[in-house]
């Protein structure tokens, strides 16, 4: 959030807290120009490596975590603050790497490229400086629990999207003080699997961004949170991309870097809100994300691993078989970051009822809970603290784990899916241009506001689609819509008390349905 604020009348919000503690900002509850441990963007830093050499065939290996931290993590990118020419330095280098390994570009006519998903960031102008650039590392500690972060509408980073009607959007455009912040973008890179499920995603994904440069020079540079997590996404993909040329990925996998994650978990949240053509929610079967995985001792990780009804996801036992199956496994898999579930990415994810596997290096207690790393969102966390502590083989050991959990994700039985958590309802529809309405044509009563949710999955071959109808007191209104050019489609949408209904409609072929449900 760093350019002119410009006033903006329609847009989308996200309320949710980064994995950070929701402010671009250092925690020590000082101004940055007064850290003591502070360095300037001149002084020489492990990770100061420029990018010459690091994809070169006869350079740095590319399945090595630790060539992508040292440079994610350098001067050179000056803290990766999205939105800025320094991110936008970091997503070309994650574009280069998977257009190097064969990955697809999923979203064709995007402005930044396929491999790109723009979006606006928005601020509030409370956020901004007198010159109109994001006011970022000046706030106070803030003293809150964990689990209370992201509880507040409109607290911080949130995307612009003219074309919204949610009520979100409504409020946020009744303010005056919403501002445009700047444009930038996720990274995407498709591996399409070779098997009958191809069709299915598993999403990989881990944030770019970091907190830029401090208003005295100092970088923040960020190789922990979230280098690390990035460096080990960019490893597997030489890994997955020769797996998938073994034949042995029969679904496909969707890399994500996320932009904003700092500012709110806004790039997660725009694609969850935003499904790319051809990718719709309901053809993503499994999550997993990845941030600060760089620090401590490597025989130990955090991972959250419940679904939004508390059971808990496939992943978790997918995760422990490919633990066993490691040459050395992870002495402890820690279940200690509850507090943090709504700071990561994921849990954009977590509320479209996907199954979402989060993975984080720990707290200080080796055996579970305990403090964040010290030089978490300052100016030391730098790749220094990585080798030091375990010569980055913590990095290389949450690479190897996480690829033969994501394998076996691609391959396993699974049912079609996650469970329907919610009320599931089943049809047919004759042919072309047939429609039913669920539970009834009649509809049902919502006595309170909410999200009502709902995942369509129809026969292959067929193309059905998905509309939530609302009653206006005088005739049934559509408030939300998803119709891509298949028949398993997903609608969330944020809704007011009243009376509504969902019709599932024929745009062509004919065949049985189910439809699983949520409401408030």
């Amino acid at each position: 959030m760093r350019t002119r604020g410009v006033v903006v009348t329609s847009l989308i919000v996200l309320a949710l807290w980064a994995c950070s503690d929701g402010n671009s900002r250092d925690v020590s509850g000082q101004a940055p120009t007064e850290l003591a441990n502070e360095k300037n963007v001149d002084e020489a830093r492990i990770g100061s490596t420029p990018t010459q050499g690091l994809l070169a065939d006869g350079g740095a290996d590319d399945s090595d975590p630790m060539t992508h931290i040292n440079y994610l993590a350098s001067d050179e990118l000056r803290g990766r603050n999205a939105p800025s020419a320094d991110f936008d330095k970091a997503a070309t280098y994650v574009t280069d790497l998977v257009k190097k390994y064969g990955l697809t570009g999923p979203n064709p006519g995007d402005s930044n490229g396929a491999y790109a998903q723009s979006f606006q960031q928005g601020a509030l102008a409370a956020d901004l400086t007198p010159e109109g650039k994001a006011a970022a590392h000046v706030h106070s500690r803030d003293t809150r629990e964990p689990s209370s972060y992201g509880s507040s509408q409109f607290e911080h980073g949130f995307y612009i999207d003219p074309k919204s009607s949610s009520p979100e959007a409504s409020a946020l455009a009744a303010r005056s003080d919403a501002v445009l912040a700047g444009n930038t973008h996720n990274v995407l890179g498709l591996l399409e699997g070779t098997g009958p499920k191809k069709s299915e995603v598993i999403v990989a994904m881990a944030h770019l961004d970091h907190l830029g440069v401090s208003s005295g020079g100092a970088v923040y540079n960020g190789a922990d949170d979230n280098a690390s997590g990035s460096g080990v996404l960019l490893s597997l993909v030489p890994l997955l991309a020769q797996a998938k040329a073994n034949g042995e990925l029969n679904r496909s996998i969707l890399f994500i870097w996320t932009a904003a994650e700092e500012d709110g978990l806004v790039g997660s949240k725009y694609f969850v809100d935003h499904p790319i053509s051809g990718i719709g929610l309901s053809q993503i079967v499994g999550v997993v994300n990845m941030d600060m995985v760089g620090r401590w001792d490597d025989q130990r990780i955090s991972v959250i691993d419940t679904k939004s009804d508390g059971s808990t996801s496939y992943l978790s036992g997918l995760l422990t078989q490919a633990n066993n199956a490691l040459p050395d496994p992870f002495d402890r898999i820690n279940h200690d970051i509850a507090a943090y579930a709504r700071r990561q990415d994921g849990a954009s994810f977590y509320d479209k009822n996907e199954d979402v596997l989060f993975v984080f290096e720990g707290l200080s207690n080796p055996s579970g809970g305990g403090d964040l790393n010290a030089d978490y969102h300052r100016t030391t966390d730098d790749t220094a603290k990585i080798i030091s502590e375990n010569g980055g083989n913590k990095p290389r050991r949450v690479r190897d784990l996480l690829k033969g959990t994501i394998k076996l994700a691609a391959n396993a039985d699974i049912g079609g899916g996650p469970t329907c958590t919610g009320t599931s309802y089943s049809g047919t529809l004759s042919g072309t241009g047939t429609q039913a309405y669920q539970p009834s044509a009649d509809g049902y009563d919502s006595t309170v506001s909410g999200t009502h949710g709902a995942k369509l999955v129809g026969p292959g071959g067929t193309d059905f689609d998905l509309y939530l109808q609302k009653w206006n007191g005088t005739a049934w209104s559509q408030v939300s819509k998803s119709d891509g050019s298949t028949s398993n489609e997903s609608i969330s949408y944020p809704g007011t008390a009243g009376k509504y209904r969902w019709r599932v409609y024929s745009y062509s072929g004919s065949g049985d349905y189910t439809l699983c449900t949520q409401r408030p």
